[in-house]
């Protein structure tokens, strides 16, 4: 433990906590830095005939497959396996291989970075079991998920909804929904009658409702932008219904995850806002951001992240993203006493993205459980000690 113990200074120090140790024992660490999984939503369009169309969107995270170099370049393969399934009998079924390759190493492992795919199914309607799973083709190992109890809705007779499905700025379906900012909103629909209808979009939990009232030909498909701002974040249900002539006539919901906008201030959460733009902006930045009123306060926040966007001219502030996603991470990997964006992991994690390589300690003789995170492209190695058995691993060192 080069630079760690030095003659047993550590074991020293904190002899005291000794008798703590003996009386709880040894707590494993409480933060999970286990590859992230895949995640699958679906969506319904019409088919031909009687069937209906099932599209499954697959997202496949960087870190969650083995990358090989080759050469000045990283692949990847893998390969989706899909079943449908009506009372544990396959009705239909899918493979689909894939290979990725990149050329910087980071994109390997940063949590922002993933792989879209998609499977695409026509089946009768009905009550389904959706099984998928991920083959790791460098030796990874295998993942699976199931979609249980999807209803798959008639889209040809009478009223009918597709689920909602959000689109990034390049019009591609999202797993995780930004709530700050207004995003791109898809359903389709096919029309019982020829006369004027709603279609109605909302939270069960949340007074959130936005209506459209259609004209529609028969079918067709209702693309709008809606603010989710001020929306909170988590995995939601979000619902999609047809009102006509006052009774709903048709329903559908989407169960994805919503990812709260850490520009979205209000004066509920506002310390702890302010505590985590402290960690992009400047000081004097927050000062200002501390004193304004509400108003002012979200153009301030606007113009935080605008001066930090590398890609101005485009929709898209890259910077931003990336950041969210490094305190969503955090807060998912980190958590235990404390939130995990306040914890020496979290903080070192928003700041400088996931490590190049980990060193775990749980169980050493003679010292408490630690860990070393290795950055290679700042030279740096930070220790962390969990002091307390309480999984609160604490920044010890940095060398």
């Amino acid at each position: 433990m080069r630079n760690f113990i030095r003659e047993n200074s550590l074991r020293l120090l904190l002899g005291f906590i000794s008798l703590t140790s003996v009386l709880y024992g040894q707590i494993y660490p409480s933060y999970n830095y286990e590859p992230e999984r895949f995640r699958a939503i679906y969506n319904f369009l019409p088919a031909d005939g009687e069937q209906t169309t099932v599209i499954i969107y697959l997202y496949v995270p960087s870190s969650s497959i083995t990358f090989v170099r080759d050469g000045d370049r990283y692949d990847a393969r893998y390969t989706f396996n899909a079943g449908l399934y009506e009372r544990n009998r396959q009705i239909s079924g899918k493979s689909d291989q894939r290979r990725v390759s990149v050329g910087d190493y980071r994109k390997t492992k940063s949590p922002g970075n993933e792989y879209l795919d998609s499977l695409v199914f026509k089946v009768v309607p009905g009550e389904y079991d959706i099984r998928l799973s991920l083959s790791d083709g460098n030796g990874g190992g295998d993942m699976s998920l199931l979609l249980s109890d999807v209803e798959v809705p008639d889209m040809q007779k009478g009223w009918s909804l597709s689920n909602p499905v959000f689109l990034d700025s390049l019009g591609r379906p999202m797993s995780v929904v930004p709530t700050g900012d207004s995003v791109t909103l898809h359903t389709a629909y096919i029309a019982g009658e020829s006369d004027t209808f709603i279609i109605e979009h909302y939270f069960d939990e949340e007074d959130f409702s936005r209506s459209d009232t259609l004209f529609p030909d028969g079918s067709g498909r209702m693309v709008k932008r809606i603010n989710l701002r001020g929306i909170s974040g988590g995995n939601r249900d979000f619902r999609a219904r047809i009102i006509y002539r006052g009774k709903e006539v048709a329903s559908s919901v989407t169960s994805i995850r919503f990812r709260a906008s850490y520009g979205d201030m209000s004066e509920d959460d506002l310390e702890s806002e302010l505590y985590l733009l402290g960690l992009v902006g400047t000081r004097k930045e927050i000062k200002r951001i501390e004193k304004a009123d509400s108003g002012d306060r979200d153009s301030l926040v606007a113009l935080l992240w605008k001066e930090r966007d590398p890609t101005p001219n485009t929709p898209r502030n890259e910077f931003k993203e990336e950041f969210l996603r490094r305190v969503e991470h955090a807060n998912e990997h980190f958590s235990g006493i404390r939130p995990g964006y306040r914890t020496d992991m979290g903080k070192i994690y928003i700041e400088y993205g996931p490590p190049d390589e980990i060193e775990r300690h749980p169980f050493d003789p003679d010292t408490y459980a630690y860990v070393k995170w290795y950055y290679y492209s700042h030279h740096t190695i930070y220790t962390f000690v969990d002091r307390l058995g309480d999984g609160d691993y604490i920044l010890w060192s940095v060398e």
